[in-house]
């Protein structure tokens, strides 16, 4: 422990009641001829262009202290010499947002104590005034309030007809519960580590009266149907700016007309409408008008049929077959042929008319992979002669070539006729309704 210079002083009564004072002039072993102590637990508070520097006086004899500063941790500069028991200064002029080292020493007539180093970075400048803000919406009692983003801002301060009102880190601020029918002025600030900027340019604006909902249309009127449009129409509704179309329960369009031509629609095909009402300052729009449908008119005369050519498996196609379109009398109209995945189509006929679809047998490849051989031709043989019976109820559907609910040698007849092109296979639709099949022998 230091016992720094002091003046110890002893009172003595006398007997006389005198007083006698003893003064004892008293000084640590160490103190003649030692340099102080050196400070400890350096401070630095930082500004803009200054720094703040604070230090604990440990030496009870030291003549004042010297105060450095750097900007490299490397090079010091000396930048003030304090008196006795001073205990912070302030270094100025710095630059901002910057890294500066500061170091302190004790010093008397036999020396200076080591050095307490720290560093600290100055604040950046504060940033600059956003631009005016814009009312993104206003209602009777709500506004939302924008403003461009200010560089190096970390956040914002909001204030409403010149007092702080709120502060926020996006750059849109919704401001609810206010009064209908009243002026309210806007400004915004922009703040960071080194300060708050300058408020923006005022901006100002009146809410409306209070909102009312716009009462729903009427009922919507469909004319003017054709195969690819028609004409939605319905009564103006009180207190709407705008109209909003649904078709078939989805948004269609927006109109502030009470007509409405909806176009590009399919022909044949079933649609429905409803309007409902918005006002430009409401927060909701009116409930939706009665609704209404219609069929759009069917084109005459246009019509495809098309399908896909496939083996008895009814999973592999038939590529590049030839398909044969034929009317209610079997008689062919037109022929085409399927592409490599086995589908066809055939174009511009006469929607609602009966139609048949053949293939012909001698444009179907008859690979034991997939098509019909002799070997099928031999198997239905040893069924009907009880060698072999087939064990599916699918391979006896498949093997009764002529549908008379047995399987017999007329079956195997017709398996011949077929190799030489004097039967064809009968079209059968990707869909359809089999009755309950019979149980073959």
């Amino acid at each position: 422990m230091h016992i720094s210079w002091k003046y110890l002083v002893y009172k003595l009564i006398l007997p006389t009641s005198a007083f006698l004072f003893f003064i004892f002039f008293l000084s640590p072993s160490n103190a003649v001829g030692s340099p102080p102590e050196a400070p400890s637990e350096l401070g630095l508070i930082s500004g803009t262009s200054s720094m703040q520097i604070s230090w604990r006086d440990n030496s009870g004899f030291e003549n004042g202290f010297y105060v450095e500063r750097s900007t490299n941790s490397i090079d010091y500069v000396r930048i003030a010499t304090t008196s006795a028991n001073v205990t912070s200064t302030i270094a100025v002029s710095l630059s901002p947002d910057t890294e500066y080292w500061f170091r302190v020493a004790a010093y008397n007539t036999w020396g200076m104590s080591a050095y307490i180093t720290d560093s600290a970075t100055t604040l950046p400048p504060p940033p600059d005034a956003p631009s005016a803000p814009i009312f993104l919406y206003v209602s009777a009692t709500y506004l939302a309030l924008s403003w461009e983003a200010v560089s190096g801002a970390g956040y914002y301060k909001i204030y409403e007809n010149g007092s702080y009102l709120d502060t926020f880190y996006y750059t849109e601020y919704p401001r609810d519960d206010l009064s209908p029918s009243t002026s309210y002025s806007y400004c915004v600030s922009a703040v960071n580590w080194g300060g708050e900027s300058a408020c923006s340019p005022t901006v100002s604006t009146t809410t409306p009266s209070i909102w009312v909902p716009p009462l729903a249309p009427s009922t919507t009127t469909l004319s003017n149907v054709s195969t690819s449009s028609l004409t939605l129409s319905w009564s103006e509704a009180a207190g709407a700016d705008s109209y909003i179309i649904y078709q078939n329960g989805l948004y269609f369009g927006l109109t502030t007309s009470i007509t409405y031509d909806c176009g590009g629609l399919e022909s044949g095909m079933l649609y429905s409408y409803c309007v409902s009402s918005f006002n430009d300052f409401g927060e909701w729009e009116s409930a939706c008008s009665s609704e209404n449908s219609t069929t759009t008119l069917s084109v005459p005369g246009v019509a495809s049929v098309m399908g896909t050519v496939n083996y008895y498996d009814g999973i592999h196609q038939v590529a590049y077959a030839t398909v044969m379109l034929e009317d209610g009398s079997h008689n062919i109209l037109t022929t085409t042929t399927a592409d490599g995945n086995g589908v066809y189509i055939f174009s511009n006929v006469t929607s609602g008319q009966e139609y048949y679809v053949a293939v012909s047998t001698s444009s179907v490849p008859t690979t034991s992979a997939r098509g019909v051989t002799s070997a099928d031709q031999l198997k239905i043989g040893r069924h009907v002669v009880g060698i072999e019976i087939f064990d599916s109820v699918y391979k006896k559907i498949a093997a009764d070539m002529n549908w008379s609910g047995t399987i017999t040698s007329a079956d195997q007849l017709k398996i011949g006729r077929f190799f030489v092109g004097m039967h064809k296979l009968r079209y059968i639709g990707n869909t359809r309704h089999c009755p309950k099949p019979k149980v073959l022998a």
